[in-house]
């Protein structure tokens, strides 16, 4: 694909059309520190040791906050990717966003996006990952990361919102998204978090808008055993008294539970036989992002069951667009 051959750059573009729109929708702005390259395999039941039948293979740039802006732009939703993007890799990334139409503004990083690679069953079986933990970043990069950070920030508006999450890669340190949230906070954004261990807790030192928790994240956070209802209820509560507006927490047999002043809700998405679980953790997020962008909270758990349900109904690495989110949303029970 064709690179563009302006100075302007997406970001810029994007920024410009949405400041003409005096009662736009908010945008979600997304944060990837860790980005990677994911290759999907499709097999009919892997068998170690042997040699197997691929069916289908892909490759996708991925990193959670990318992997939701997909998702939101799909949906309809205004998104622009923000993070890192490697040297040696730039090109890869750069195109890959122009192909989905996505805006973004990376920093440069020396080095290499990590890989993942999933093995998905056709059978059912449990799927198997491989990830690379990444290439430790630069004071240089990090210099870099600090000027996109200023300009992405500057461009916030109260209704718009800061999405953050997946894994950071060495060279950076653990406060790092608790200085993204609190800017965000400075211009009146609202933000949704999603992190883990040290980071996840010194990123709710700023207290941000949303959190989305596994419900094993939550249970070493809190120091504590979630295995009733009852307990997990006593740690949800206990974060919205800290501040945090809502709370969403998540079980891989894709159970959710979502939280605010008023209520406790839960729900499943329930699926037979989903063709895939890949992309769920971007799915909750995005759903909860496009509630929020709507400002319809009420609504939180119909916007994650929906766009959820229409991720597990894709092959391979396939995330929800706005036909299955229809769908699913419009046949709500």
């Amino acid at each position: 694909m064709e690179m563009l051959k302006s100075k302007k750059t997406m970001w810029e573009k994007f920024y410009r059309t949405m400041e003409k729109q005096e009662d736009r929708r908010g945008c979600a702005v997304t944060l990837t520190l860790n980005p990677c390259m994911t290759e999907t395999l499709v097999v009919d039941g892997l068998k170690a040791g042997q040699e197997n039948e691929l069916y289908t293979m892909t490759a996708d740039v991925g990193g959670l906050g990318i992997e939701v802006s997909r998702i939101l732009s799909g949906c309809g939703y205004a998104s622009l990717c923000t993070g890192f993007e490697f040297s040696t890799d730039k090109k890869t990334q750069e195109q890959f966003m122009q192909m989905l139409k996505l805006p973004f503004h990376f920093a440069e990083a020396e080095g290499k996006m990590r890989s993942v690679v999933k093995i998905l069953n056709k059978n059912g079986d449990p799927s198997t990952i491989m990830k690379e933990k990444g290439w430790k970043i630069s004071q240089t990069a990090l210099n870099n990361l600090e000027k996109k950070r200023k300009k992405v920030i500057s461009g916030l508006k109260p209704d718009d919102l800061l999405v953050i999450g997946g894994s950071v890669p060495a060279g950076v340190s653990e406060d790092i998204y608790r200085s993204w949230i609190s800017e965000a906070k400075q211009k009146g954004s609202r933000t949704v978090l999603c992190a883990e261990g040290s980071i996840l807790k010194e990123s709710l030192k700023e207290t941000p808008y949303a959190v989305v928790f596994s419900m094993n994240s939550l249970a070493e956070y809190k120091g504590c055993s979630l295995d009733t209802e009852e307990n997990v209820d006593i740690c949800v509560k206990e974060l919205l008294q800290e501040g945090i507006a809502v709370v969403c927490v998540y079980t891989d047999q894709h159970e959710i539970l979502v939280a605010d002043e008023k209520n406790i809700i839960r729900g499943k998405a329930y699926e037979k036989d989903p063709v895939c679980n890949c992309g769920a953790l971007a799915s909750i997020m995005a759903g909860m992002c496009m509630a929020l962008i709507c400002k319809k909270e009420e609504n939180i758990m119909d916007y994650i069951l929906a766009v959820l349900k229409g991720t597990l109904h894709k092959p391979g690495n396939g995330m929800c667009t706005q036909t299955e989110f229809e769908k699913y949303f419009n046949h709500r029970s």
